[in-house]
């Protein structure tokens, strides 16, 4: 090992003062505490605990928690938020900042028609029956309902699939990319 060792205690009725010394030191795998037998210095030492610099073997909980919260929690967030909006700041744009919303109408639309999407394709493929066609599926025009029209309706207006009637009283819907510049 290389660099300052810091022995950590020497209490005898411990089961790693039995044969075994803890250090805090820059060894080999990097800063933290290693163990090795003191009968086989040789051997090499065991990294117990990877420490950052300046970490003590013996933080407690309340101090690591500090270091990996640096607001103090979810209820020191929405202090910095209020504190924020109380400043002047959009209070859609805060909450956008700090993760709570999404940033502009925009994006909430593209998000809500992509689970549309998700839904009515769900729903087709669900309901239908697979054709002979790749992603092509039948649905007896009996069981076409008022939803099932407007799933379908959704998917061909946003250029998601094409459907049409048959003879036959079926609803055929053709899943796949049909926007003008589709597939390429």
């Amino acid at each position: 090992m290389t660099g300052k060792k810091q022995e950590l205690g020497d209490d005898t009725d411990s089961p790693i003062s039995d044969g075994w010394e803890l250090t805090v030191s820059d060894g080999h795998a990097g800063y933290g505490v290693y163990a090795h037998m003191t009968e086989y210095p040789e051997e090499g030492a065991i990294l117990v605990l990877s420490m950052e610099r300046g970490e003590t073997a013996n933080m407690t909980q309340r101090e690591e928690y500090r270091r990996s919260n640096p607001l103090g929690g979810p209820a020191k967030v929405f202090d910095a938020m209020a504190d924020a909006i109380r400043a002047g700041d959009d209070y859609h744009a805060t909450l956008a900042r700090y993760g709570y919303v999404e940033a502009h109408k925009e994006e909430q639309q593209k998000r809500a028609n992509r689970i549309a999407s998700v839904a009515a394709e769900e729903l087709i493929r669900s309901e239908g029956e697979p054709d002979s066609a790749a992603d092509g599926f039948s649905i007896p025009q009996c069981q076409v309902d008022g939803h099932m029209r407007d799933c379908i309706e959704h998917l061909v207006c946003n250029g998601e699939a094409a459907s049409w009637e048959t003879d036959d009283g079926y609803l055929i819907v053709q899943l796949g990319d049909f926007t003008l510049g589709g597939g390429s």
